[in-house]
């Protein structure tokens, strides 16, 4: 017995040394034939095809396994296929391999922040901050997740005195400037917050190509185009029954906590911000200014072809999921189509106190394309728009979306969370109360606050800096507080 045993242990450890021979004789690839497969994984992952991505940066991992930018893509790849804790074990891969690299801490500690994994977060955007004091993203990330209570906090004036050292046009400036803007606003130093948000903005919006005027004039085609006729058009015979879940509405508006509730429910999984329904729309619309005009044309048939299609997308996220939630806040623009194409999708439109919606939207510098949240006029403007669709679409399509106030969520969240599950058909569970404990990937500027429980220190705060929002107040018109209020 024991003889056999033997035998077995030599061939095992002839089998290994075989295996270890065998990948030692892989040649590696050399940095210029790394460096375009690097090119081509991020050509896949702004194509929103991580799984490509993935592919070929696997390819890369067999001859080269410690490459610090084929892991960090490789991270981003698995991420945003919602493989969370894949991505996690792959960005601690980086940082041990690379730990003097303060890119690689700040990797991780981005997806530990996606994971909800706050204090681990907390300490890799600090160590990145102190291997490199000129990385502006670390700083941002570390404010994001860091509470400021000493006005004699190092951080505060390390990151000033990176401010001192760069030029005007520096593009570090915009990311430094937002976060000393939130630690002097932890520490209600209003006025000097004010004038970092306002500099950071400032310099933000030079390179942004926002027109106002330009999305008024496909709004007004969609009112035009998607009225009481288009919805009169109905539904073909063979359109899907299933019934998505889509919340909507102005960044920063409470959409990640409602998607986080929602999520909570065992029967519900969401997928955060994703372009389906938009990609869906595009993939027939030659002019994607005149959208309202060529979805006006389609056909009930034509409807329920592009509805099942968008559904497929949606499914292909979450296979195994009984009802998802899409939470791309400007799919208010598409609702009319969605209503006809999925009839039975259920729609939450997410509302705030409109300065204290737009005010922190100026707070953020947003990692996705918000183009209108760097100018209070572009702002209020862009809220007025905003109402004007939602109003709408509720007098089209009557007691189709449902409206849920982030006031009325933080004042009473049970009744509102009753309300919020009546309407997508769900039965009550008590998990929804306690969606601070759910875990699941958010990258939103609210993946902190999502973590948890309801509090009420958000409301009213623009009034705080009141004398600094006149263009604000102005450019939002009937939405403005009076005098009095």
């Amino acid at each position: 017995m024991v003889d056999k045993r033997k035998k077995r242990e030599q061939k095992d450890k002839k089998r290994r040394e075989a295996l270890r021979k065998a990948k030692a004789a892989v040649p590696r690839l050399t940095e210029p034939q790394v460096q375009q497969a690097i090119a081509n994984s991020h050509k896949a992952l702004m194509a929103n095809d991580p799984g490509r991505a993935e592919t070929i940066l696997m390819k890369v991992q067999k001859t080269n396994p410690d490459h610090h930018q084929v892991l960090a893509n490789l991270a981003s790849a698995l991420e945003r296929q919602d493989r969370i804790d894949d991505a996690i074990a792959v960005a601690r891969r980086c940082a041990a391999a690379h730990p003097d690299l303060a890119e690689s801490h700040n990797n991780l500690g981005a997806t530990l922040k996606f994971k909800g994994l706050l204090d681990e977060a907390r300490a890799s955007f600090q160590r990145a901050t102190q291997l490199d004091p000129g990385n502006s993203s670390a700083w941002r990330n570390l404010t994001s997740v860091k509470r400021y209570e000493d006005p004699n906090d190092a951080d505060l004036e390390a990151m000033r005195a990176q401010l001192d050292k760069l030029t005007a046009k520096d593009p570090r400036r915009i990311e430094l400037e937002f976060a000393c803007g939130k630690a002097l606003d932890d520490l209600g130093r209003t006025a000097e917050a004010f004038g970092h948000y306002d500099r950071g903005n400032k310099q933000k919006r030079i390179g942004i190509p926002f027109r106002l005027d330009k999305l008024t004039q496909t709004f007004d085609l969609l009112v035009e185009h998607l009225g009481a006729d288009y919805a009169a058009g109905g539904t073909a015979s063979g359109v899907s029954q299933a019934s998505p879940i889509l919340v909507v509405g102005m960044p920063r508006s409470g959409t990640t906590l409602v998607e986080q509730i929602l999520a909570s429910h065992p029967d519900v999984e969401g997928v955060g911000e994703v372009r389906d329904l938009f990609e869906t729309i595009e993939s027939f619309t030659p002019k994607p200014d005149e959208f309202p005009v060529t979805v006006s044309q389609l056909s009930a048939e034509a409807h329920a072809v592009h509805g099942r299609s968008y559904l497929a997308k949606l499914k292909g996220r979450a296979p195994s999921a009984k009802r998802i939630v899409d939470k791309f806040l400007f799919n208010y623009i598409h609702i009319g189509f969605l209503l006809r194409a999925l009839p039975n999708a259920k729609i939450i439109n997410c509302m705030r106190e409109p300065m204290d919606n737009c005010f922190a939207c100026f707070k953020v510098h947003f990692t996705s394309s918000v183009m209108f949240a760097y100018d209070q006029k572009d702002l209020g403007g862009m809220y007025q728009q905003y109402r004007r669709v939602m109003d709408h679409w509720h007098a089209t399509f009557p007691n189709r979306v449902l409206d849920l106030n982030y006031e009325d969520l933080v004042e009473d969240q049970e009744v509102q969370s009753r309300r919020l599950l009546d309407h997508c058909g769900l039965d009550w569970h008590d998990d929804v109360l306690r969606f601070h404990e759910t875990e699941r990937r958010v990258n939103t500027a609210s993946a902190t606050q999502v973590r948890k429980p309801i509090y009420k220190t958000s409301i009213a705060k623009w009034r705080a800096y009141a004398e600094h929002l006149g263009p604000l107040r102005e450019a939002l018109g009937p939405y403005a507080p009076s005098a009095t209020r």
